[in-house]
């Protein structure tokens, strides 16, 4: 049997390490809210993908994601076929068309992007960005006396 003063002592090392941790939290999570206050500050990174580590990180994203996709289709028509769940054959149709339009697009991402593909990209999306923050009339920007 715990003596009651070594409980006590244990709750209270217990009680310290969550406030620890409490303030941690608080920290990081105050930490990401001054990074997102400095990335809507910034004039060239709210509008979308103008650098080349952008749009490289958005292509690796966007690779992620359709391999994932590719996989929910096969996996829901091995799921068909084994009969575990039904689909109508207008359903299956669709679900075979878009792995096949995944997986297409799956493979011409395969290849590295060339130097001046990248330098057309950002051309492309610095053009947007331009019209974007035209139409919005720099709305996504802070103004300085609300800091």
């Amino acid at each position: 049997m715990i003596s009651s003063s070594k409980l006590l002592g244990f709750l209270l090392i217990l009680l310290l390490e969550v406030a620890i941790l409490s303030s941690f939290i608080t920290e990081v999570s105050s930490k990401e809210a001054v990074a997102d206050l400095f990335r809507r500050r910034d004039r060239e990174g709210t509008y979308g993908d103008t650098t080349r580590e952008q749009i490289m990180e958005t292509r690796a994203r966007r690779r992620r994601q359709l391999k994932i996709m590719v996989l929910d289709a096969r996996k829901k028509l091995a799921d068909h076929a084994a009969g575990e769940i039904t689909l109508t054959a207008e359903k299956k149709k669709a679900l075979e068309n878009q792995m096949d339009i995944f997986q297409r697009k799956l493979d011409t991402m395969k290849e590295d992007l060339e130097d001046w593909e990248i330098e057309r990209l950002i051309a492309r999306e610095t053009d947007r960005a331009e019209m974007r923050r035209q139409r919005s009339g720099n709305t996504r920007q802070l103004k300085v006396d609300e800091m």
